[in-house]
């Protein structure tokens, strides 16, 4: 709220300078200040706790946090996956909210990729980002080496590169082992692109050690598994106990019999790609035959040539040297024969 009573002595003319300091204009310089400093429409500080419980005012305006790269709400992940979300800056540094944390804190040393972004309350108790409003979870497909469940997915190109560095179906190739991408999904509180071997029974995450010597070695499409039909639930908790024996039953057999049907896919679609691959395998050897062959046709043609030429030599040298022979043979008889016969 403004002070009117700084401009109470303007007009007066018995009163000197000397008792007035503060001139008209200092105090306009000092509002404009003020307002560029927090900015039309701002709020003075956005009120946020830090790791430890201290609640403390965060500068949130676009500009401010845009010279550290991110925008207040901004969510963001390192280079091991670990999820936080922007804050805002405070102390002339940016804080970042990291998922088990209980308050804003700084990274350090890391290297931070933008996903997303999400809502963020002011005097929140929670890290935002576990909303996951930010991720498209839309593509479901079994996850885990052992005992496999029914995940849910983002696939899309943008966040599957900048997580993971690969796309959504891309075939890679990391170490001996050949998988094909699925899709980004969270793992506890951070976030990692997936994988699926061959003959494995769901998706899996890789290292980012194991990851950065990989490459794409071919594309698939990859299909969703089938999603299982929600059983609507009982009226109230009475009613689920009093459900006949014979229903229950029947659920039980159902969901085995769902995950009889997951794994059988899941072993169809390995023994697919397995044969896909000893196909591509046979191609590339059937492939390197033909080149062989072609090379070894080439090469007995070049020797054909050259055994050709060298009979025809061989003939003319012989022919040459019988002519040879001949002119000395009748030299020689001319001069053994008397004078007269000659």
């Amino acid at each position: 709220m403004v002070d009117y009573s700084k401009f109470d002595h303007i007009g007066s003319s018995d009163e000197s300078d000397a008792a007035h300091p503060v001139s008209i204009q200092q105090t306009c310089d000092a509002m404009f200040d003020s307002i560029r400093r927090v900015g039309p429409g701002q709020p003075k500080g956005f009120y946020y706790p830090l790791q430890g419980g201290d609640m403390v005012p965060f500068d949130v305006r676009d500009e401010i946090c845009q010279d550290f790269g991110y925008q207040h709400g901004d969510v963001v992940v390192t280079d091991h996956g670990h999820i936080s979300t922007v804050i805002g800056v405070f102390d002339e540094q940016l804080w970042f909210h990291a998922e088990g944390n209980d308050g804003a804190d700084l990274w350090t040393n890391e290297v931070l990729k933008k996903v997303g972004r999400t809502a963020v309350e002011e005097r929140a108790k929670g890290p935002p980002s576990l909303k996951s409003d930010w991720l498209r979870l839309d593509f479901a497909y079994a996850a885990g080496l052992e005992n496999p469940t029914l995940a849910y997915f983002d696939t899309r190109k943008h966040l599957c590169e900048t997580v993971g560095g690969f796309k959504h179906g891309d075939v890679i190739r990391v170490g001996a082992i050949s998988a094909v991408t699925i899709g980004v999904k969270r793992d506890g509180h951070r976030l990692f692109l997936w994988f699926h071997p061959p003959h494995s029974p769901g998706a899996r995450i890789f290292q980012v050690e194991d990851l950065r010597g990989s490459r794409v070695i071919d594309r698939k499409a990859v299909r969703e598994h089938p999603r299982p039909h929600a059983v609507p639930a009982p009226a109230n908790k009475k009613a689920a106990e009093c459900a006949p024996m014979g229903i229950k039953a029947a659920q039980r057999d159902s969901d085995t019999n769902k995950a009889k049907l997951v794994a059988k896919l899941v072993a169809e679609r390995g023994a697919r790609e397995e044969a896909e691959r000893k196909l591509r395998e046979a191609e590339k050897e059937v492939d390197k035959m033909r080149k062989k062959l072609d090379r070894l046709r080439s090469k007995n043609s070049s020797l054909a040539k050259a055994s050709a030429t060298s009979e025809r030599n061989t003939e003319r040298k012989f022919l040459l040297k019988r002519e040879q022979v001949r002119k000395e043979l009748e030299v020689e008889t001319s001069q053994k024969l008397p004078a007269n016969l000659c």
